[in-house]
């Protein structure tokens, strides 16, 4: 499929009044591998050489940061620097300089990668009879540019001149350098057709001139989603990120929906699938596997990608499911273990069902549509619903008995047709491997497999294979076990995605001597399941498709990173995903009629009835306790307040002792509806704090400091002054003491002021 920036690209290169095309060079024409320019820094800082004069990587880092905003400011008359200029700023030796200069050239030559998409866009233009140039805002100067970058283009001898503004002393950014260009190419604007990646330089100031031009960047959807990313994961990915990156930029959907979609498979599960196949691969070699066995639903995406980049291996799909596999491990002799499960939309019916029996009690059956959960709260005949099922379950014990043996039966049956044996190996999502486990108990000895494999295992995935090799791609440790409890108690998100539009196994039946798999498609997502699939299964085969252009073999995204990757979408979910995600329909693949949102109106309605930041709080403390009750709380409060846990996220002291103190001061700050104050204390908690004052619209009169006595300073805009000084011409006034540590001898302070100098000060603390 076109993408829509190729068929935008062509659309305008069709205009005949068009005599040249410009390219931006870096984002556009070449990517980093890397997630930020500015980390390349911090891997020159690694080099042996560099760490004589910075010691550490990230105090090279910042020396190099600081050099170039010095050398701006130094040279404020040149509208760009050099990179020589840049250098000049660092207090080394002269030969040093040189020396890092070259060293920084070298890791930027091996950091930049084509983009070839836009290489075809030169042929392109060629072909049409157009003059192609290159336009860039950089300091490094032309030879430089063929030295790290340029020379990589197969088409380099197509490129006409190259403008870069630490050359011209000009920039695109302020319209200078497209001047330039029209000058010295003596053309007029509408006859120059320009392609970058920055919506200011590269598209709103040449629209302004005239200038044609195509924006060949993201969408506002997935520049939002790569913020959210940073600011969780915190932390640079040295590999992959220009594949990922050109892998959104061949989405070809118009439709927001649909182009979220395909964002999303080819960001995000595209490098996930591509690891994961390749992870499995390895596994064939370690233990000598003949034949993959992929569990259905999830099964079905499994092994779609791991046969398209291994076709030759053998595979079976696994019609199994905790519905299917239940008779396995039924206790018939404490019916109470049948009436122990969690599910939240799972009825009494659903239960007779599960069973094969029907309802036949009266007392009942008026009962059947009503939640399991909620049996023991109904009474009947002076005891609960819940006890008179037990009592009947009991009853029917034979009946149930007679079920359950025929269906044992015809499992049994069954895994013996997929010719299991211990070269075999099972893959399921995850994360505890309950039907790993009733599988191996309904298999002979000699048949059953050696290993077997979990996409995540968490810490109770590992009580329950205690016993069994299994093996999990996701990776369980230290840094990853809580990232891996989010994605095994994830709000099901993953497992829609994953399970798309397939049909639940419920039961097995035997016709013409072939034992049938039962299935139930479910009634969720009926609207818009088949356009999501299409568009999500679109992405991940372009990621795929981009991998292999760029030759990509695995390992290339640790293991530790896709954790993060998949854990941010729950924790710190965007706007965007919240509302397609959120309005996912569930009937948790029990075969129910009880159709649950992820994030319904009660459960927004139920928290906007409480203080946010101490339903958080709450919840930060105890996950558990939340995640049944609110399939997705973070979703809850990002419709809420779509900027609260971004704020969170962003400030470095977030898991501080902080937050306990903010919360606390919201809480009476709330309770008395003053919307103006003063705050006392302007160092971390204040920066933590000032999001939630801004989200309830309150007005920060002063920012006051005792360090404002030595000399007054600013803090995020804000000036920051005595105690005096705030109250030279104001009487009276509410504060707030931003302050967890000091906040007695603070509060002793500003009473003693108040009563000194007559002022009527209401102050607000923990």
């Amino acid at each position: 499929m076109t993408s829509i920036l190729e068929k935008k690209f062509l659309d305008i290169l069709n205009n005949d009044e068009i005599k040249i095309v410009s390219f931006d060079i870096f984002d556009t024409l070449f990517f980093r591998k890397c997630l930020l320019p500015e980390n390349i820094f911090e891997i020159v800082g690694e080099n042996t050489y560099v760490k004589k004069y910075f010691d550490t990587p990230s105090g090279f880092k910042k020396y190099r940061m600081y050099a170039e905003k010095n050398a701006r400011l130094t040279n404020k008359h040149l509208q760009d620097v050099t990179l020589n200029l840049i250098y000049k700023e660092l207090s080394i030796p002269k030969k040093a300089k040189e020396k890092i200069k070259q060293i920084e050239l070298d890791i930027e030559k091996d950091f930049l990668v084509v983009n070839y998409d836009l290489e075809k866009y030169i042929d392109y233009s060629i072909e049409k009879g157009k003059k192609v140039i290159l336009i860039s805002d950089m300091y490094l100067n032309q030879n430089e540019l063929k030295y790290v970058c340029l020379n990589k283009l197969k088409n380099i001898d197509k490129v006409s001149k190259i403008y870069v503004s630490s050359e011209y002393k000009l920039t695109k950014a302020k319209g200078n350098l497209f001047l330039k260009v029209l000058e010295e190419e003596n053309i007029k604007p509408n006859e120059l057709f320009h392609i970058g990646d920055n919506k200011i330089s590269d598209n709103l100031i040449p629209k302004d001139l005239n200038i044609n031009t195509l924006y060949y960047g993201f969408s506002n959807i997935q520049e939002m989603a790569f913020e959210y990313e940073k600011a969780y994961i915190n932390k640079d990915i040295k590999q992959g990120n220009n594949v990922r990156k050109l892998a959104i930029l061949r989405n070809p959907y118009e439709d927001e929906f649909e182009n979220f979609y395909f964002n999303f498979g080819a960001s995000i599960f595209g490098p996930i699938l591509f690891e994961f196949s390749h992870w499995l691969n390895d596994l064939s070699k370690k233990y000598k596997i003949e034949q993959y066995n992929f569990i259905l639903r999830e099964g079905f995406l499994f092994d779609k990608y791991f046969k398209k980049l291994f076709p030759n291996t053998k595979t079976n799909l696994v019609y199994a499911s905790r519905n299917s596999t239940f008779p396995i491990v039924i206790d018939l002799d404490n019916m109470s273990s049948i009436l122990l499960g969690t599910q939240r939309a799972f009825t009494i019916n659903d239960l007779y069902k599960s069973l094969e029996i029907k309802i036949k009690n009266k007392k009942i059956l008026p009962y059947k549509n009503e939640l399991l959960s909620k049996a023991s709260l109904i009474n009947i005949d002076n005891i609960t619903l819940y006890e008179k099922i037990r009592e009947d379950l009991v009853f029917r014990k034979s009946d149930i008995s007679e079920k359950n043996i025929e269906q044992k039966a015809l499992i049994k049956e069954y895994f013996t047709s997929l010719e299991i044996s211990k070269k075999s190996i099972f893959i399921d999502f995850g994360s505890g491997g309950t039907i790993l486990n009733r599988i191996k108990d309904i298999l002979p000895k000699k048949q059953i497999p050696k290993i077997n494999a979990l996409f995540c295992i968490n810490e109770r995935g590992y009580e329950i294979q205690s016993k069994n090799q299994t093996l999990s791609f996701l990776p369980y440790n230290q840094e990853t076990l809580k990232y891996i409890e989010t994605i095994s108690r994830s709000p099901e998100v993953f497992e829609i995605l994953l399970n798309l539009d397939l049909s639940t196994t419920l039961n097995y039946s035997k016709i013409d001597n072939n034992i049938i798999p039962n299935a139930l498609l479910s009634n969720c997502n009926k609207n818009t399941i088949y356009k999501m699939k299409e568009a999500f299964l679109n992405g991940i085969d372009t990621f795929f498709e981009t991998v292999k252009i760029y030759k990509i073999k695995k390992n290339h995204y640790s293991r530790d990173f896709l954790v993060k990757l998949l854990a941010r979408v729950i924790n710190l979910p965007t706007k965007y995903e919240v509302n397609f995600f959120g309005n996912f329909e569930y009937d948790e693949g029990n075969g129910t009629n009880n159709i649950y949102k992820i994030v319904d109106k009660n459960k927004i309605d139920y928290v906007n009835n409480f203080m946010i930041e101490k339903i958080y709080f709450e919840y930060i403390r105890n996950r558990a306790k939340y995640r049944h009750a609110f399939p997705w709380i973070e979703a809850v409060i990002a419709t809420i307040k779509p900027d609260f846990l971004i704020n969170i996220y962003k400030e470095p002291n977030k898991n501080s002792s902080n937050l306990q103190v903010i919360l606390q001061l919201l809480e009476k700050i709330d309770r008395s509806n003053e919307k103006e104050f003063m705050v006392y204390g302007a160092g971390d908690l204040f920066k933590e704090l000032l999001p939630f004052l801004q989200d309830r619209n309150i007005k920060i009169i002063s920012l006051i400091d005792s360090k404002a006595q030595l000399q007054e300073f600013e803090v995020l805009n804000y000036k920051v002054i005595t105690l005096e000084k705030a109250f030279e011409n104001i009487n009276q006034s509410n504060l707030i003491i931003a302050s967890g540590v000091f906040t007695k001898n603070i509060k002793e302070n500003i009473e003693y002021f108040a009563k000194e100098n007559n002022k009527r000060i209401e102050i607000f603390s923990i």
